[in-house]
């Protein structure tokens, strides 16, 4: 089995646009470095606009997908986005726990769609609770956070909030990590609003993590680059080349 430096896996939803789920995942591992392997929870019928639903994965199929990766290379790090359930995800977590007692697990929990199509209902924080301690970090944005509940996940994992506005002209992001609090300042923008900024964010971070850097050091430059997809284009599908990266 291979343990190379910079290969990670992301789990996640095949969005046939590109701008998020698995293909926004390796687009941002590439280009920041780093191998993206991947594992389709769900082909998704969808847009940069609409979502019209799709086609979930049972665990045995995605089970398939993994194993034979897993023959091959051990992976240190997983980024876990799009799931149908809080049952799933724990599967997951145990499959990629058997793979790697010590593999860190970054959770992006979509709860709904940039459409607002709304994906999981309230049983899924209950039944999700256990799960968030065996993970090491997770990445809601303010909405996503209030639904889980900060104070409960702050006690079981590190968290980074995203899309938060403390200030007027600044987007804001927090993260709680060892009892301790960090905030991440970007000038706000008007109008560039991006499909899949979420995933890249989470995406950005792993990479990030899988490189050495620091928890603190991964979201501030996970936060620069999302900063440099968002003015990327003036639509809503952004680019990832030509983004500048240091280490």
């Amino acid at each position: 089995m291979r343990s190379v430096r910079n290969q990670i896996i992301s789990i996640a939803g095949f969005d046939p646009s590109g701008g998020a789920g698995i293909l926004a995942d390796i687009k941002t591992f590439e280009q920041i470095g780093v191998y993206g392997f991947g594992v389709v929870t769900s082909v998704t019928y969808q847009n940069d606009q609409k979502f019209d639903g799709g086609l979930w994965l049972d665990f045995k199929e995605i089970t398939a997908q993994f194993q034979l990766l897993a023959e091959r290379w051990k992976f240190g790090f997983a980024k876990i986005g799009f799931v149908e359930s809080a049952d799933m995800l724990r599967k997951i977590v145990i499959m990629l726990k058997n793979h790697n007692p010590e593999i860190k697990i970054i959770w992006d929990p979509i709860m709904e769609t940039s459409s607002g199509v709304l994906i999981h209902e309230s049983d899924f924080v209950d039944e999700a609770a256990d799960v968030i301690a065996n993970l090491y970090m997770v990445t809601p944005n303010m909405e996503e956070a209030k639904i889980l509940g900060l104070v409960d996940m702050i006690s079981k994992t590190n968290v980074l909030v995203t899309g938060g506005q403390i200030e007027e002209s600044l987007s804001t992001d927090i993260l709680y990590s060892d009892g301790k609090t960090f905030r991440f300042d970007a000038k706000k923008l008007e109008n560039q609003d991006k499909h899949g900024s979420g995933c890249v964010m989470s995406a950005a971070i792993t990479a990030f993590l899988s490189m050495g850097n620091s928890i603190e050091a991964s979201c501030e430059k996970a936060k620069e680059y999302t900063l440099q997809f968002l003015l990327s284009s003036p639509e809503l599908l952004g680019f990832h080349y030509a983004i500048g990266i240091n280490e």
